[in-house]
């Protein structure tokens, strides 16, 4: 199938259709429904051999669709990470990053045989402020992406050890890198994750150790998004088929 220009697009009013197709579907469904839609489908044997296969077992569709639900919480979209983005630097001073809570507890002890020792007390807290407000942002936007991504690897997991077979190999890999994007345990307490990203910085170090190991392992998570995308996007066409008046005529032209 060919690619579709702009021109026909409109013409065959597919932005409307596209809409319809996605209800009910996470941004990585869409984009992989809008890109069939939009470029033709490689693999049409394979992929109307999986529509069928969805489509002949009700049940089963209806268990897929649910399971897939997790992807439909993603803010935003993550292709950009996963295939043009590029890895952020981290600063010279990250490395020393652990030291900056207990220099800032040293100089409020020394404050006992020094008050000039509020000099360097204060020091230490207008870097920690200022960096904190400095990557503030950037921590903001990758944490939504982070989510998305980790949305991606759970629902992986979940659908390799529930059997199918695209996610078999993907599965393990998958559970294990949720686990490693996570911030520590000890963040997670009620309350203990501000006053670990105002006085050590957890939240920044988090940003450039998580992006790090996301860049390391994009080829990884490309193939896990991809899985995820085109079985949403096999299960959106089987239930939209479904629900058409002549599917097996659909599927057969």
């Amino acid at each position: 199938m060919a690619p579709i220009d702009a021109q026909t697009w409109g013409d065959l009013l597919l932005e409307p259709y596209s809409d319809t197709l996605s209800d009910g579907v996470s941004i990585a469904g869409r984009q992989v429904l809008h890109q069939r839609l939009a470029s033709g489908v490689e693999d049409i044997d394979a992929r109307t051999a999986s529509l069928r296969s969805l489509m002949a077992e009700r049940s089963a569709l209806a268990a897929l669709h649910t399971s897939l639900r997790p992807l439909r919480r993603a803010e935003v979209e993550v292709a950009t990470t996963l295939y043009d983005a590029t890895s952020p630097t981290p600063p010279g001073w990250i490395k020393w990053a652990a030291l900056l809570p207990l220099a800032l507890l040293a100089a409020i002890v020394a404050v006992v045989w020094s008050p000039a020792a509020w000099l360097a007390a204060g020091a230490v807290l207008f870097f920690l402020m200022a960096q904190q407000m400095r990557y503030s942002q950037q921590v903001d936007e990758w944490k939504r992406r982070l989510d998305a991504l980790r949305l991606v690897l759970a629902t992986s997991a979940l659908l390799g050890d529930a059997g199918r077979a695209e996610f078999a190999e993907l599965a393990a890999p998958a559970r294990r890198l949720y686990q490693q994007l996570g911030r520590s345990s000890m963040t997670r307490l009620p309350g203990a994750a501000g006053y670990a990203d105002w006085f050590a910085l957890a939240n920044v170090k988090h940003y450039f150790r998580s992006a790090a190991l996301v860049f390391a392992e994009r080829a990884f998570l490309q193939r896990c998004y991809l899985a995820c995308g085109n079985l949403e996007a096999d299960v959106a066409l089987a239930r939209h088929l479904l629900g058409a008046r002549r599917p097996v005529l659909v599927l057969a032209q």
